[in-house]
């Protein structure tokens, strides 16, 4: 049975960690002018400085944070990954609890908003692109379910992970294309694994 992954980044950021420019002038010579600390969920909760810089070409101030400004932050990758996990056929109670077990706190019409963020991100990418859902067998058994199709396992970094259930869709990469292109853009990795990378135990404890 083909397993396709889904793997996240640790909770830094993996962008630049001050601004390379000034937003204004585009001046590189930039100076710290002060921080303000902010708490920041995500996949991992932490606080996390605002910082306020100074450009010396037009002598302007501006507010920058990587959190906020980097698109490959987990800012982006909470609504991104709440919005792959609805297209793979979750419901959007079942998005949010997953994610509520994490420590993140999504809305269903948040889910529902981040869902059409992403079909819009996809029909830029193909206009004539037609995008549909998954069915996701949640309470997969191994030799007990009779949905005997991709399963589906997030990882999220430091030995930390979850299997969602399994799609009643056979070949693998369909689904890898599918995924790869829904995660077009974002620091979410797609890949492909057979079933003794998994061990048989892991499996049947993360469905049970």
């Amino acid at each position: 049975m083909p397993i396709l992954v889904l793997r996240l980044p640790g909770s830094s950021s993996t962008g630049a960690k001050r601004p390379l420019r000034c937003p204004y002038c585009s001046g590189q010579v930039i100076q710290r002018w002060g921080s303000v600390e902010h708490r920041y969920q995500g996949l991992d909760n932490y606080r996390e400085n605002t910082y306020r810089y100074r450009c010396c070409t037009c002598d302007r101030t501006f507010q920058w944070s990587p959190v906020f400004d980097d698109p490959f932050t987990q800012t982006g990758l909470i609504h991104q990954l709440a919005a792959i996990l609805y297209g793979l056929g979750m419901s959007f109670r079942e998005v949010e609890n997953f994610l509520g077990k994490k420590g993140i706190h999504l809305s269903r019409m948040t889910i529902w908003r981040d869902w059409q963020a992403m079909l819009l991100k996809v029909k830029e990418l193909d206009p004539a692109l037609r995008i549909d859902r998954f069915f996701i067998d949640r309470v997969y058994l191994q030799n007990v379910s009779s949905k005997l199709g991709v399963v589906i396992l997030v990882d999220f970094g430091q030995g930390r992970q979850e299997v969602l259930g399994t799609l009643s869709e056979y070949n693998p990469h369909v689904v890898e294309a599918w995924l790869s292109l829904m995660a077009h853009g974002t620091c979410i990795k797609v890949s492909i694994l057979g079933t003794a990378a998994l061990d048989p135990l892991f499996v049947q404890q993360s469905f049970s």
